[in-house]
């Protein structure tokens, strides 16, 4: 009956001495008959850390007495999951004399699980991805609404409320499709800089913060909405750390264009993690935005950096005006600082051919 057991059964069953070495074992594997006489590190067609792994804890179970139930075990060489149960085997008289054991491939499980935890994971970005961006439209409409209640004529207040909740629906949608796709899906266009700067800046509560924009606009290839979110992220992040009456300006480049504030900058080691999803230094902040910046930006094909500034940019007129780069003073009355400075590159310009 054992040898029937031993001959028919789905899983791969041992029975091991008080050395580890295999003394029986299923016909589950096709290499069976090479594990007789043999303990895991001394098996040729098994990893060298798995299989000296693999023997220390077999001599645990037979030293000890106490059995390994439902281990899971990784093979690397084949990506590969078993689980695996060892229990001690005693003689007539209750000594150890060696081991059962008992190992189950789990692979597809392990992946279906992984994958569940994956896609859980993801689920929960998009949430906080989608809370992030649809913060800023949703604070412009209520500002916007407020201005509204006390004025006569409250037409335009409410063209900026229905373009501020447009924005917000887009988002949306832009997250709803990452979701599905797992990758942000481009719908790619002739858009003016300025324009989208101008449309971003307006999404984003911006106190007394001041724009300036390029003084000769360039048309570039790109998702308008995406980089709409890619711009809104990198005023608010100038914004929050900048400090009270931040500047912030909008440069056309040679390969792209770039962001810079005026405000305390990112220190040198920092300037790599920032792009991480949920890096932040505030204690109140989320870390999405410069993570969201980084993820449109590769979805482009570009690559984005975050640089010490250049010291150029200067005081503008206060609220959140905008105003052209063009006037800039030698003397910004920003003392030491140099500001935050975002370069992105690889950008295609209308009429460019592709590489």
């Amino acid at each position: 009956m054992l040898d029937g057991i031993f001959e028919s059964v789905p899983v791969h069953i041992y029975v091991k001495d008080a050395a580890g070495r295999h003394r029986k074992v299923s016909d589950f594997l096709e290499r069976s008959d090479e594990l007789v006489g043999k303990r895991d590190a001394d098996l040729e067609f098994v990893d060298e850390e798995h299989g000296r792994q693999a023997t220390e804890a077999d001599m645990r179970v037979i030293e000890t007495g106490e059995p390994i139930l439902d281990e899971e075990e990784y093979l690397p060489e084949i990506d590969h999951w078993n689980l695996s149960s060892k229990v001690p085997l005693h003689d007539a008289s209750g000594d150890v004399t060696g081991l059962i054991g008992v190992t189950r491939r789990i692979t597809e499980r392990k992946r279906a699980q992984q994958e569940l935890e994956r896609k859980t994971e993801r689920l929960e970005d998009f949430a906080d991805v989608v809370s992030h961006d649809i913060r800023n439209p949703l604070s412009v409409a209520r500002g916007y609404v407020d201005l509204a209640r006390g004025a006569e004529d409250r037409e335009e207040y409410l063209e900026e409320v229905a373009d501020s909740l447009d924005r917000a629906d887009a988002i949306v949608d832009d997250v709803l499709a990452l979701s599905r796709h797992d990758r942000i899906e481009l719908d790619e266009e002739v858009v003016s800089l300025t324009g989208v700067a101008r449309s971003a800046w307006r999404s984003v509560t911006t106190a007394s913060a001041t724009l300036e924009l390029p003084d000769e606009d360039v048309d570039l290839i790109a998702d308008r909405s995406q980089l709409s979110r890619l711009l809104e992220n990198l005023f608010r992040n100038s914004v929050e750390h900048g400090g009270d009456g931040v500047t912030i300006a909008v440069e056309a480049t040679a390969d792209g264009f770039a962001v810079e504030d005026d405000g305390p900058g990112i220190p040198p080691e920092k300037r790599e993690k920032v792009f991480e999803m949920a890096y932040t230094t505030e204690e109140s902040g989320s870390g999405l935005g410069l993570g969201i910046v980084a993820e449109v930006a590769d979805a482009h094909g570009w690559s984005v950096e975050a640089v010490e500034g250049t010291g150029e940019v200067v005081e503008g007129e206060r609220g959140g005006a905008e105003r052209p780069t063009g006037s800039r003073s030698s003397d910004d009355g920003r003392g030491s600082s140099s500001g935050a400075r975002f370069e992105i590159t690889g950008v295609r310009r209308s009429g460019e051919e592709d590489s």
